[in-house]
């Protein structure tokens, strides 16, 4: 009776760590030459002459991710990365460098050379960043807090990646703002699911704020 036990346990293990394998492979293979990207909502919002959301498709299978696009009045751009599509469930969210692709795949898409010069600025948020907020907090206890967060996250991997996207339009980022961060239990990590490489080498709090990071043309 207990080998029967010791067997179904194991088999019931060896399951769950193969759904978290095929999630983690998932999310780590978000695009391909199946990935396109349509509009899910569209209005005008305060300030705003107009807001849009994007969501994204591999295949017959929505990816857990939405762009968001707020345009003011002035024709200019910003962008929300947001993990919540899928709200309340158990997929894994996107890491980062799957994000930015999905955003190039945007810029691809749906704007044209002229039209990316109108993007002024990208928002995410850190958590979803995964290993590349781990770096951040650990710099940021490092310097014993007193390097402003804004100049850690400027010369952070996170400003690197978004420039590589952007660079080929001529654009990079020349200044990172939050507004307000905090720290964060690393156990929110779990709670949304976020894909990282060593859950138990991260520190137990975590930077946890919505940087926005602005960009501007870049002179020839």
């Amino acid at each position: 009776m207990n080998k029967v036990i010791t067997f179904i346990c194991c088999c019931v293990l060896f399951m769950s760590c193969k759904e978290a394998h095929n999630n983690m492979s998932k999310a780590e293979s978000a695009c391909d030459d199946t990935t396109s990207v349509k509009c899910w909502k569209s209005k005008a919002k305060e300030k705003y002459s107009r807001r849009e959301e994007y969501y994204f498709t591999k295949g017959k299978d929505t990816l857990n991710f939405i762009l968001g696009t707020s345009t003011n009045k002035d024709g200019l751009i910003t962008l929300s990365m947001n993990n919540s599509f899928c709200r309340g469930n158990a997929r894994a969210a996107l890491p980062f460098v799957e994000q930015i692709k999905l955003v190039d795949i945007y810029i691809k898409t749906h704007l044209g050379n002229d039209s990316v010069k109108k993007i002024r600025g990208v928002v995410t948020r850190l958590i979803y960043c995964g290993d590349l907020d781990a770096e951040i907090t650990k710099e940021y206890y490092r310097t014993r807090e007193r390097v402003p967060i804004d100049s850690i996250l400027f010369k952070s991997r996170i400003r690197e990646i978004i420039d590589s996207v952007f660079s080929p339009y001529h654009l990079h980022v020349d200044k990172v703002k939050t507004e307000k961060y905090l720290l964060a239990d690393k156990t929110v990590l779990k709670e949304h699911n976020i894909p990282v490489s060593n859950y138990d080498s991260f520190p137990s709090q975590i930077i946890e704020g919505y940087p926005y990071f602005r960009l501007t043309v870049k002179n020839p």
